[in-house]
């Protein structure tokens, strides 16, 4: 899978994460270790599907959000922190989902459900 990212933050904080060779441990400014490599551990089993549908099947704990949240995607990381995506795609059938191969890292939250959410990232 392809990741793209919903900013221009986003995209600098999740690359620091996945290329050593960077190494700036900026998500250590906004989470603590545990969650951090949570976070790494989750973008690896994003990578290793083939598409976006696969992701129920094979990643714990991936699931559609709900409320004003409902056309995204979470992977719990630890507690109420999710990992929050979106696909790549104007429809949300099972049908696109499996034809689907990107996916927008949209950030990492503190989730309640019903409007209570803290973003740590953006």
């Amino acid at each position: 899978m392809v990741i793209l990212y919903k900013d221009k933050f986003i995209k600098e904080v999740i690359e620091d994460l996945l290329d050593v060779s960077k190494d700036k441990k900026i998500l250590l400014r906004y989470m603590d270790k545990v969650t951090t490599r949570k976070l790494k551990m989750r973008l690896d089993q994003l990578k290793a599907t083939t598409c976006f549908q696969k992701c129920f099947e094979t990643i714990p704990h991936f699931e559609s959000l709900s409320e004003d949240m409902k056309h995204l995607y979470s992977m719990r990381l630890d507690g109420n922190y999710r990992l929050v995506i979106s696909p790549n795609t104007d429809d949300l059938s099972p049908e696109s989902l499996s034809k689907c191969t990107e996916y927008y890292i949209e950030g990492v939250v503190d989730y309640h459900g019903r409007g209570k959410n803290n973003w740590l990232i953006p």
